[in-house]
């Protein structure tokens, strides 16, 4: 499926970030996220075989919550502090 398909491609991004940076919590948003765990479980998958297990444990990898609006959201949260 060209989704899960997708998903391992970034997967493959998400696991360099880790990797890369080891950080706690990767959230993951806009439009291609709509398709939930579709493409979620592809994704952590994927990261989970490419990164070093220790970072990959110790990070969260999670769906945005906010969505399409995450983007305006967050430009007039700028805007408000600038």
């Amino acid at each position: 499926m060209m989704i899960e398909r997708t998903g391992k491609f970034i997967g493959t991004a998400v696991a360099s970030i880790i990797n890369l940076l080891s950080i706690e919590r990767i959230v993951l948003g806009g439009a291609v996220m709509e398709a939930g765990d579709v493409i979620l479980k592809p994704i952590i998958e994927e990261a989970g075989k490419r990164s070093f297990q220790p970072c990959f444990e110790s990070t969260k990898i999670v769906a945005g919550e906010l969505g399409a609006d995450a983007v305006a959201l967050g430009a007039a949260l700028m805007a408000r502090d600038s």
